[in-house]
């Protein structure tokens, strides 16, 4: 559970350490999350992989569509968008409305 952006053992408010299992699969260091990380849909599908350094998401991810598809790939930096983003539609199809090349979070090109 989280308390305060941070999570905890249950029923107490001593930062989590250890693996988590379920849809979603990753590490939690001293509450927040840390390493490679990955979330499944409930049919068992992919959902996202990624790895997240002092709980923000940083480096490449990639999201799926529950059908299979990608939905979205591209670099986080310090939990911001970074450098080039391709999304899709659930066809395959590039959605040029989402993606582009960001900088801090934000879309400064096409």
């Amino acid at each position: 559970m989280a308390r305060d952006g941070f999570y905890c053992k249950k029923f107490t408010d001593t930062r989590y350490t250890g693996k988590v299992s379920g849809e979603k699969q990753g590490k939690i260091k001293d509450g927040v999350l840390e390493g490679q990380w990955v979330n499944y849909f409930a049919n068992g599908q992919l959902r996202y992989k990624g790895s997240y350094k002092n709980g923000k998401r940083e480096d490449e991810w990639i999201f799926y569509h529950d059908n299979g598809q990608v939905y979205g790939k591209g670099s986080y930096k310090n939990g911001k968008k970074e450098d080039e983003w391709v999304d899709y539609r659930r066809d395959g199809t590039v959605n040029s409305e989402r993606s582009g090349i960001f900088k801090d979070g934000k879309k400064i090109s096409d």
